[in-house]
C-alpha cells in the first residue's frame, strides 16, 4: 500500500489522520480511494472538473506530480 500524508488542513476530514494506507494505481485513483473513505476530502484537493485546485501540490516520494502519475506500493505521497 501506498502510504498517504495528509496535511492539517485536510485532516479534519480525516477523523484526524495525519497518515493514512492506499492501494491505488495512480494519484487520480489515490484520490478517488481517499474520497471513498474520507468524503468532502477530493473537493478540496481537485476542482469540479476534477483537475487539481491551483493551490494544491501532490508530491510522490518528494517529487510534484500530477493526477496522471502511476503509484507503487512502495510510495510515498504528500498532498
Amino acid at each position: 500500500m501506498t502510504i498517504v500524508h495528509l496535511p492539517a488542513s485536510l485532516r479534519e476530514l480525516s477523523g484526524g489522520e495525519g497518515q493514512v494506507a492506499v492501494s491505488a494505481d495512480d494519484v487520480g485513483t489515490l484520490v478517488g480511494e481517499l474520497e471513498s473513505r474520507y468524503p468532502g476530502l477530493a473537493r478540496r484537493i481537485t476542482n469540479e472538473q476534477g483537475v487539481l485546485r491551483p493551490h494544491v501540490r501532490i508530491f510522490l516520494n518528494g517529487e510534484a506530480v500530477g493526477l496522471d502519475n502511476p503509484i507503487v506500493d512502495a510510495d510515498e505521497v504528500r498532498i
